[in-house]
């Protein structure tokens, strides 16, 4: 029997500042975490523990009610952003996706001062996306920076980016590295080994 994901809120700015997290395992490998009630605003949270450079949210303007953010929704989430020191951005948005945004999100982002960049999950290799999200990190920390991934949601795709960065940053086996992402404080990510593994190089 499948977990269902727990489904988070978020544009709630939290109340406590060190939201309850567990991490449970579905049966077709899927990792799931539910977090308590007060979740991070836009799913807003660091790739795990072992750097500060690296982190995950939910798309720019995420808490648009019909998908289409206004200019002012997405100068929050940019505002949001800087506030917490990321100055990069690598979007995985699909085509689709893209479409319902007035103008594409790496254009917006950029009008705002962020470096934005989107590999799109449906149409690139895996590890093509993976080689470039994982230049993009190192260039970060080489400057001193830090960068935001995004999808949808912040849960599968994101996740999925951050796990396959603590494997080839880290060393961390697939199963490993998708359970260390999946237990930082008050994320949603849902993430499986089998996701994250087309996205290491060739051993």
């Amino acid at each position: 029997q499948r977990v269902a994901l727990h489904k988070t809120a978020h544009n709630r700015r939290p109340i406590d500042p060190l939201p309850r997290s567990r991490v449970m395992t579905a049966a077709g490998g899927e990792v799931h975490t539910y977090t308590g009630f007060n979740e991070l605003h836009y799913n807003f949270g660091v790739a795990s523990d072992l750097d500060q450079v690296v982190h995950g949210a939910a798309r720019p303007g995420a808490n648009a009610e019909d998908g289409q953010p206004t200019d002012a929704q997405l100068d929050d989430w940019v505002s949001y952003m800087k506030s917490k020191g990321v100055t990069r951005v690598v979007g995985l948005l699909s085509s689709k996706e893209v479409s319902m945004y007035k103008e594409p999100p790496v254009e917006s982002l950029r009008k705002r001062g962020m470096k934005a960049m989107n590999l799109d999950l449906d149409t690139m290799e895996k590890l093509e996306a993976s080689n470039t999200a994982v230049q993009e990190f190192e260039d970060a920390a080489k400057s001193g920076e830090k960068v935001v991934v995004h999808c949808w949601g912040g849960s599968g795709r994101t996740g999925s980016i951050l796990a396959a960065w603590l494997c080839r940053k880290y060393g961390l086996s697939p199963e490993d590295a998708c359970n260390t992402t999946c237990s930082v404080a008050g994320t949603s990510r849902s993430i499986a080994p089998k996701k994250v593994e087309p996205m290491l190089p060739p051993k």
